[in-house]
């Protein structure tokens, strides 16, 4: 009988790596938009997904490999001619990238609205509260109103209830809510309304995330960048409605150039 050895295992491990590793994985390049980068897919400019992240090498300006590691933190690499120095793991560091991209370029095509998805009123979602506050709609598109109940036990007691003009910003100050405690949002714009439901996270988390986003907003990225690298860090950390809330000023951001004179 053949006795496997300790380094015989180790080989097959590291031939395994290197086989999922040369298959190629996923990032976003982000950077100057006049930066050419040779990707798999051609010679492109910023901002862009790739299938290969290792095959990226920079022809001219300056651009970037981005995704959101494991640890949840927002990795941001310079592509070189020689290429990058590092990659993101298979699998769960490509995850956040194909999900928002996939959102993006869904968003784009079909022209789609700037509101958010309601997400499940039951059960409470996780939500972060920037330091900045919380924004709902960039520029409301009817005279709205906003109501905030915060749930105590099986109950509901009213917090806040905002009247919003048209082309008016729905928005909520991190001053206004508790951290760790469930509310229901409602928005009421004509003859729609959205809810709801979400449980802002606990300090600890708070602190960490406010640290993530001070080193993003710290980058030299363009505005509407920084927003992919937001939502990507959000997706990872499954905070859906972050995400969307990113997506959504992404949009918005999109139709302001779009519409600039």
């Amino acid at each position: 009988m053949k006795t496997i050895t300790l380094s015989c295992l180790l080989a097959v491990a590291t031939l395994t790596q290197t086989v999922a590793w040369a298959a190629g994985s996923t990032c976003m390049v982000l950077g100057a938009r006049d930066a050419k980068v040779s990707a798999a897919e051609g010679e492109k400019s910023p901002v862009f997904m790739t299938k290969d992240c290792a095959a990226l090498r920079l022809v001219s300006g300056k651009a970037q490999a981005s995704w959101v590691g494991q640890d949840g933190k927002p990795k941001l690499i310079p592509i070189t001619a020689s290429g990058v120095s590092a990659l993101p793991a298979p699998g769960a560091e490509e995850r956040s990238v194909n999900v928002v991209w996939s959102e993006l370029t869904t968003r784009r095509e079909r022209q789609q609205a700037a509101y958010m998805r309601s997400v499940g009123f039951e059960r409470a979602q996780k939500i972060y509260v920037p330091a900045n506050g919380l924004l709902l709609v960039e520029r409301s598109e009817l005279d709205a109103e906003l109501t905030i109940q915060k749930v105590a036990e099986s109950a509901t007691v009213p917090l806040l209830t905002q009247a919003v003009k048209k082309g008016e910003a729905i928005h909520v100050p991190r001053a206004a809510l508790e951290l760790d405690q469930t509310y229901v949002f409602t928005i009421r714009r004509g003859d729609t309304t959205e809810t709801w439901r979400w449980k802002t996270a606990a300090a600890t988390e708070t602190a960490a995330l406010d640290e993530q986003l001070n080193a993003v907003q710290s980058t030299d990225l363009e505005p509407d960048q920084r927003l992919l690298v937001q939502a990507m860090l959000y997706d990872q950390l499954k905070l859906k409605g972050n995400m969307e809330l990113t997506m959504q000023a992404l949009k918005s951001l999109d139709d302001a150039k779009a519409n600039k004179p």
